[in-house]
């Protein structure tokens, strides 16, 4: 339930924003018009994130069977991490729709090879922890991969 809010938010502006970046002459444009709403789904994400952060326990009690409370310890670091990812989502669709197919060929394939290496080095050494890990791991290296891709397209 929570991590929906997350994505079809995410979904609506990316909808809105898509014919934008696809219409724009280069990436460089289409930064120079995105970048003044960049901060704001910055902030927007980041309380978003920061308000699941806080009431997930909450909800998790209120909605589910005392068994599921363990999870919302996991699950609120998990929605945290997934919402200041989000803002990164943006860049990489700006770039995916900019037409820099290398830069979405590497980022699927980095992607998935970070969240497999993640799990097989941290699920078995921390538990349900290391998928947290995991996750947080792969979305640091995608949001960095994705900011250093679309410094190097900007000064192309």
């Amino acid at each position: 339930i929570f991590p929906n809010i997350t994505r079809t938010l995410f979904s609506i502006i990316n909808k809105l924003i898509i014919p934008v970046f696809a219409k724009k002459e280069s990436v460089e444009n289409a930064w120079l018009w995105f970048r003044k709403y960049f901060i704001y789904l910055c902030l927007l994400f980041i309380g978003i994130g920061v308000i699941g952060f806080i009431s997930i326990e909450f909800f998790t009690k209120l909605f589910f069977t005392e068994k599921y409370i363990e999870s919302a310890v996991y699950a609120k670091w998990l929605w945290l991490i997934l919402s200041l990812a989000v803002p990164m989502l943006f860049l990489s669709s700006m770039l995916t729709y900019q037409k820099k197919t290398r830069y979405l060929y590497l980022f699927s394939n980095l992607n998935v090879l970070v969240k497999f290496g993640g799990f097989i080095l941290f699920i078995p050494r921390n538990g349900l922890w290391g998928i947290v890990y995991s996750n947080f791991a792969g979305l640091l290296i995608a949001s960095l991969f994705t900011i250093s891709s679309l410094i190097y397209y900007k000064r192309r």
